[in-house]
């Protein structure tokens, strides 16, 4: 559902893996005007049903969470077959909900810390460095997108931006991108001129991709065909990824259900051993 006065999203996910005991249903709602009211840019819950008998097994009034953990946890997914051998700066734009968890959860995967961060405002930006100064990140703000796009080899988009962030000029050879902020009609943070640039184009998932993400404007203006983006499950289960530090790569990250339906599991698994 799309919402003009304010602008908001509210995306409901479904599904159920075969042989589970439970099927989930995931409401999330993106508002991001809601900073004017010192509210959150998001909230939701998952609901966890029995398969067998359709009962109602929790309600997880995560606010969100949830589906920042599951994001961040494909972006360390991706990241572990494209991200470059060598980083020298994790680079981050957005300082929302979603930023924070990709790099709360980076570490684990690329075991740097040297970040750069580029938000709306210059007071969004600062105060999420000095967040991240805390937690024993050696971070730095980035007043423009171009400072990232020059000392950073990794990097991350995580806003609601309808006017792209990184366009080709500004992308130097051994960049890997991923993009998650992009998953819904309109989001548009990595320029269709990257996508003509790039050696590996990925999706999370190719319908949607092709619809509402990043992908579908390089598809649009006709310098990408369908058969060369490869979806993530592919790049998995053929060991395909990055072959050397020259490439450019590129991840369009608009979420599925298989993600929602795993870490609600998950959180009932956790809370089910604490009772």
């Amino acid at each position: 559902l799309h919402f003009d006065e304010p602008v908001g999203n509210t995306y409901i996910k479904y599904g159920m893996l075969n042989g589970d005991d439970s099927f989930v249903i995931k409401v999330f709602n993106g508002f991001p005007e809601n900073t004017k009211l010192n509210l959150p840019t998001s909230d939701g819950l998952n609901m966890v049903f029995d398969a067998k008998t359709g009962m109602t097994k929790a309600i997880l009034l995560d606010e969100g969470w949830l589906t920042g953990f599951r994001t961040a946890g494909a972006t360390l997914v991706v990241a572990k077959h494209l991200a470059p051998k060598n980083i020298t700066k994790i680079g981050i734009c957005g300082t929302g909900t979603q930023a924070h968890a990709i790099l709360s959860m980076t570490p684990y995967v690329l075991h740097c810390k040297k970040v750069l961060v580029h938000g709306y405002t210059k007071e969004l930006t600062d105060a999420f460095v000095e967040e991240f100064k805390a937690k024993g990140f050696d971070i730095e703000p980035a007043y423009d997108v171009q400072k990232i796009c020059d000392e950073c080899n990794y990097i991350v988009t995580a806003t609601t931006t309808t006017t792209p962030y990184i366009t080709a000029d500004m992308v130097h050879p051994g960049t890997h991108i991923t993009g998650v902020g992009a998953d819904a009609g309109g989001k548009n943070e990595i320029d269709a001129s990257v996508y003509a640039k790039a050696d590996i184009i990925v999706n999370d998932s190719k319908s949607q991709c092709f619809l509402d993400g990043d992908t579908s404007f390089a598809l649009k203006k006709g310098v990408i065909q369908k058969e060369n983006v490869i979806e993530l499950g592919t790049l998995i289960h053929e060991g395909k990824g990055r072959e050397n530090d020259e490439q450019i790569t590129v991840a369009d990250l608009t979420g599925i259900a298989v993600q929602d339906i795993i870490a609600a599991e998950l959180a009932c698994d956790v809370l089910s051993h604490q009772e």
